[in-house]
């Protein structure tokens, strides 16, 4: 029993591993600290490889470097999370604390899964930390994207383990209780539920998540203020106000964003973007963001979300049905809250199994709005000099190996959204 448990809990550790090894044993990259700059003049008739032709050796080298290691620590803290989950379903301490909870506390089934939840997200959160602390803090202090302190990075994970943490323990309850009140048709009432959650989450999000995290302040240049307020008009929008979030106490990152449902809508512009680009630049990335707004991607994602969910649970409460059932895992049956980490195993690795549809479908809709973007500002040259720009700023991986653009990346590419540009603007010319 000890053999067996070791092994299929080091199995998915092992997978990320191997893909960390193999990852390696690519393209070598230099890691050294670099100095700002990276981009070049690319030119007419230049027959090298785009990305060497519009950034130098050094950047490509630097962006390779920092991408690769965040993918790997992607790949790991995944595998990482999943090994967590194996053990805590085949060892000996969920069991123990089930007991403990049972005879001293209450024998309440709800609140017995409540708190079996929570130590499965403290367990699998301490297990992850160390991954997650070199991704988001290490790395990112060591090529300079970041200067957030330690106490601040500690807080927001703190803060987001909460607020997942919550909503997960409170829909894992829910789904726990339908099993027993339930057993064959409780999926689509849960479904019901998260679908409910998740149009809330989406309307609520930008009023109570956001804040927590940032600061926001409304936009103050007036002139700057005038010229976007009337390019959304423009584009059939009427703005009451355009959002600031004071990035710059924790990055250097430049980025805009588009969030919110109904009247929470809002765009959000980072002051970092404010401060550094141009006043091109930013009508630019704001075009883009409105061009999420007019063509209802958030909607979109929504109703695609919505449409999503009811497969979801209704997979999940088939396969944990069935996996429940086998006697070598130690369950009692669905119904046994024993059997959290393997419902939500069966969850991690149906969204990630998920990733490369979604994040085609985020690429899509990436794709129309740099589109109305160029329509809107009739400037192909700019949007391609801020491609290029914010790639340098950010760090950004230009061209990736399609196998990792299809599982982490939610944007086109830099070079794609450059040939993107270059194209509309020969069929412009021509």
């Amino acid at each position: 029993m000890r053999l067996r448990f070791a092994l299929v809990a080091l199995t998915p550790l092992l997978v990320g591993l191997v893909a960390h090894a193999a990852m390696a044993a690519g393209r070598e990259a230099r890691i050294e600290n670099a100095p700002r700059g990276g981009q070049k003049t690319a030119r007419s008739g230049d027959t090298r490889p785009a990305a060497e032709r519009y950034f130098d050796a050094e950047f490509l080298r630097r962006s390779e470097a920092y991408n690769r290691g965040k993918v790997v620590y992607a790949l790991n803290a995944r595998a990482i999370r999943w090994a967590a989950y194996a053990m805590l379903l085949l060892g000996p301490l969920l069991p123990a604390v089930s007991k403990r909870l049972t005879r001293r506390f209450t024998r309440s089934s709800a609140t017995r899964v409540f708190f079996l939840a929570w130590v499965v997200l403290a367990v699998t959160f301490a297990a992850v930390l160390p991954v997650a602390f070199a991704s988001g803090y290490l790395q990112e202090h060591r090529y300079e994207l970041s200067h957030q302190s330690l106490g601040g990075w500690l807080g927001d994970a703190a803060k987001g383990l909460g607020i997942w943490g919550a909503a997960f323990s409170l829909l894992t309850v829910l789904y726990f209780q339908l099993r027993q009140r339930m057993p064959r048709a409780g999926w689509a009432a849960l479904a019901g539920v998260a679908i409910v959650v998740v149009v809330a989450a989406t309307f609520a999000y930008p009023l109570v998540v956001d804040p927590l995290f940032n600061r926001y302040r409304p936009l103050r240049d007036p002139e700057l203020r005038k010229d976007l307020t009337e390019m959304a008009r423009a584009e059939g929008i009427l703005l009451d106000r355009i959002l600031v979030m004071e990035a710059s106490a924790k990055t250097v990152r430049e980025n805009a964003y588009f969030t919110g449902l109904g009247r929470t809508k809002r765009v959000v512009l980072w002051d970092n973007l404010l401060e550094n680009a141009s006043p091109a630049e930013v009508r630019q990335v704001f075009a883009h963001e409105l061009g999420h707004w007019s063509r209802g991607h958030i909607v979109r994602g929504l109703a695609l979300s919505i449409a999503a969910i009811p497969l979801l649970c209704w997979f999940l409460w088939t396969a944990h049905g069935r996996l429940a059932r086998v006697r070598r895992l130690g369950l009692e049956g669905p119904e046994d809250p024993l059997g959290i980490p393997l419902l939500w195993l069966l969850l991690s690795v149906s969204l990630f199994a998920a990733d490369p549809v979604s994040n085609a479908i985020s690429r899509a809709m990436e794709r129309e709005a740099d589109g109305v973007a160029l329509e809107l500002t009739g400037d192909a040259q700019t949007f391609i000099d801020y491609e290029r720009r914010s790639s340098v700023v950010n760090l950004g991986w230009v061209d990736p190996p399609a196998v990792w653009k299809g599982l982490f990346w939610t944007h086109p590419t830099t070079l794609e959204r450059i040939r993107m540009a270059e194209e509309w603007r020969s069929r412009r010319a021509g």
